[in-house]
């Protein structure tokens, strides 16, 4: 592919960044908004298959609707002349594949959050009708620098492993059901740092696989894993939300506890032989000293030390483990009040706080943030029906703003022109995107 070519008049092409079963991924460069994107190709001779080239573009349809802080946003696709192309989110990161062969296992509470983040995204496709289709190690992305991960390529469906079809052939949502057996095997991998072959769970004859883990692994994990790949639909999970309750619980246990309260374990004082000669005399100086330890601790909290005024550091713009970092340094605790979208925001940024930075505060006490899930993008909306175009407005988050009518030989009736905003502009949620509509 020639290095440089512009796609749509606006995504120039740039090196290959690796090839797959059904496509080939190029670094390429948006003219428009000026940002990198990845763009996805599929292989020539998939694309000669019309059934392929249908189930692509169905897919790619899909995909932009899409919206998930931990999915791979999808922003465009198109067609020049042969050549058929998606335009993605550019992750910079590496495969989950590469993760653990490179590393190996994952610690348990570090798996635990891994879970947590996977299994809230399924829920969403879930929830919203969709299955990922496809979930394996290869585009399960963990983000450099952090404890985050994007997954790709849902909704776009390759070949399957024939013994987890198997499984779940004679089940409703096929799809749904794959995606719980093939995580499974990943949760598996993540844990033992071994693969474990699908066929495997073929030759299981009871509701659960009798299948081994470390000792190290706790029960409550363990038998998550197992409920996970089971041949019986009674037995595994029933969604995503049901497992993700119990991956949160299995979280709760593994947090770490509070240290024990001051004096709760004394160390050894070594005493004159006469005090241990002497048990009445011992008594007295213990309970001397718990008074003293009383009035060190009581004193100052009558003195005012425990209620003195810290002014309140602004964390509007950074993410949330700087904002932690801030308010520990200030003597003061963070408690996440909720996350949503914020047109010209990046993804786990404070987007605001109480009280506001500026303000005096208690020492010890709680500033509320909310945090950014991220921008939402108008999706390109050229070529669709009006009806079409409302439901993707409508999926991205915003409202239908005014339809104009014009009169456009050059255009098939009933089809967007153009949007105000255009494609790609960022927005609040709810905001209205107005529409160009040709008419005969």
């Amino acid at each position: 592919m020639e290095e440089g070519r512009l796609l749509k008049n606006r995504y120039r092409l740039g090196e290959c960044l690796g090839a797959g079963r059904t496509c080939v991924v190029y670094k390429g460069f948006d003219t428009l908004l000026e940002q990198e994107v990845a763009l996805r190709i599929p292989h020539q001779h998939l694309w000669a298959d019309a059934g392929f080239r249908q189930a692509f573009r169905e897919s790619a349809r899909r995909a932009l609707k899409m919206q998930h802080p931990n999915l791979v946003e999808v922003y465009d696709f198109g067609q020049e002349e042969e050549l058929f192309f998606l335009v993605e989110e550019l992750v910079r990161g590496s495969t989950l594949q590469s993760q653990l062969a490179a590393r190996g296992n994952m610690s348990i509470r570090g798996f635990l959050h891994f879970a947590a983040e996977v299994l809230d995204v399924l829920d969403y496709l879930h929830e919203n009708g969709w299955a990922h289709g496809n979930l394996n190690e290869r585009n399960i992305m963990l983000l450099e620098g952090s404890r985050r991960l994007k997954i790709s390529d849902a909704g776009f469906p390759q070949e399957w492993p024939p013994e987890l079809a198997e499984i779940a052939e004679e089940e409703k949502d096929l799809e749904q059901q794959e995606d719980l057996l093939g995580l499974g095997l990943i949760f598996y991998h993540a844990l033992e740092g071994k693969r474990l072959e699908p066929s495997l769970l073929l030759e299981q004859a009871g509701p659960l696989p009798q299948i081994e883990m470390s000792e190290k692994v706790p029960a409550q994990v363990t038998a998550l894993v197992m409920r996970s790949m089971a041949r019986s639909e009674s037995v595994r999970f029933e969604n995503p939300a049901a497992m993700l309750t119990e991956v949160k619980s299995a979280l709760h246990r593994e947090e770490p506890r509070q240290p024990a309260a001051a004096g709760a374990e004394e160390p050894e004082v070594p005493a004159r032989r006469h005090f241990l000669r002497n048990k009445r005399r011992i008594i007295i100086l213990a309970v001397g000293l718990l008074i003293v330890l009383a009035l060190v601790l009581l004193w100052p909290l009558s003195s005012g030390w425990f209620k003195q005024d810290v002014e309140v550091p602004n964390l509007v713009g950074i993410n949330s483990q700087e904002a932690a970092q801030a308010l520990e340094a200030t003597g003061l605790k963070m408690s996440i009040a909720g996350a949503e979208f914020r047109a010209g925001s990046r993804v786990d940024e404070v987007i605001a706080q109480d009280p506001a930075g500026g303000k005096i505060s208690k020492l010890h006490s709680t500033v509320r943030v909310i945090l950014s899930k991220g921008s939402l993008r108008v999706p390109n909306l050229s070529g669709l029906s009006l009806e079409d175009a409302t439901r993707a407005i409508k999926a991205a988050g915003f409202e239908l703003g005014s339809v104009e009518k014009r009169s456009l030989p050059k255009y098939k009736p009933n089809v967007v022109v153009e949007s105000d905003p255009p494609y790609g502009a960022e927005l609040d949620p709810g905001q209205r995107v107005n529409l160009v509509v040709s008419q005969p």
